[in-house]
C-alpha cells in the first residue's frame, strides 16, 4: 500500500506538470466564453488566450473527459454529481484529479525512460 502511495508524494517535476494540466483547464475554460451566445461578460484575461484557444480547448476537453465520465456515471447511479455541487467542491475535485493525473503520467514517464544497465559484455 505504501509502494502505491509513493506514486503521488510530491515532486518538482510532478510540481510542474501538474501546474501545466492547471494552465490548460484555466485557458480552456476562458476560452469557452467563444461558445456562448454573448449573454454573459467577457473574462478579463479572454483576450490573453484567444490566440491559442483552438489548442487549449481540447487540450482541456481532452483533459477532463475522464473526471466527466466518472461524474456522469455517479450522476446516472447515484442521482448525484461531482462538478455539480457547490463551486468549491468541483474546484476542490479537479485540482485532485489534475494532481493524481500529474503523478501517474511522470511515474510512467520516467518508468519508461529509466536507463536500463548495459548487457554484459564478457558474456
Amino acid at each position: 500500500m505504501r509502494r502505491s502511495l509513493d506514486i503521488l508524494r510530491p515532486t518538482w517535476p510532478k510540481l510542474a506538470v501538474f501546474l501545466a494540466f492547471v494552465a490548460i483547464v484555466e485557458a480552456g475554460s476562458l476560452f469557452s466564453w467563444a461558445f456562448t451566445d454573448g449573454d454573459a461578460p467577457k473574462p478579463p484575461a479572454y483576450d490573453l488566450v484567444r490566440p491559442l484557444g483552438f489548442l487549449l480547448w481540447p487540450a482541456m476537453v481532452f483533459l477532463l473527459t475522464p473526471l466527466l465520465l466518472v461524474d456522469h456515471l455517479l450522476l446516472v447511479m447515484t442521482g448525484h454529481a461531482i462538478t455539480n455541487r457547490d463551486t468549491w467542491w468541483s474546484v476542490a475535485f479537479t485540482t485532485l484529479y489534475l494532481y493524481c493525473l500529474a503523478s501517474v503520467a511522470v511515474t510512467i514517464v520516467t518508468q519508461l525512460t529509466k536507463q536500463r544497465p548495459a548487457p554484459n559484455a564478457t558474456g
